[in-house]
């Protein structure tokens, strides 16, 4: 059995470590220090497009699987655990929820995937 990850999601996972290393970790220590939550770090992962990994094409998002999500989780965590378990709550629970119900527009679906990542 092979347990190599695909080249796609191997990319994804290089991304989400050094997006995680630049824009979550320098801010997580004095969050949890503080017991705050920073809107930065979440404004960042919307601007980079991470909010919308799960969010089908349809919507506007990547539409990419359980193994892509749990990967970039991953790499948040390793950086800022706090970061990482907002994105897996949202991803998860709140957009999922929505999705399955069929409650989703396209003004909604910009709202749960975040600006698109800059090019």
């Amino acid at each position: 059995m092979n347990f190599d990850l695909p080249d796609d999601v191997t990319a994804l996972r290089d991304g989400a470590r050094e997006f995680a290393a630049r824009e979550l970790a320098p801010r997580a220590a004095k969050a949890d220090e503080d017991e705050t939550f920073v809107e930065e770090q979440w404004r960042a992962m919307a601007d980079g497009g991470w909010l919308g990994v799960t969010i089908p094409e349809e919507f506007g998002g990547a539409g990419l699987g359980t193994l892509a999500n749990s990967v970039v989780l991953i790499e948040f965590a390793r950086a800022c655990a706090a970061s990482a378990v907002t994105l897996s709550v949202h991803a998860g629970l709140a957009a999922q929820a929505l999705i399955s119900q069929r409650l989703i527009c396209s003004a909604a679906a910009s709202l749960l995937r975040g600006p698109p990542a800059s090019s």
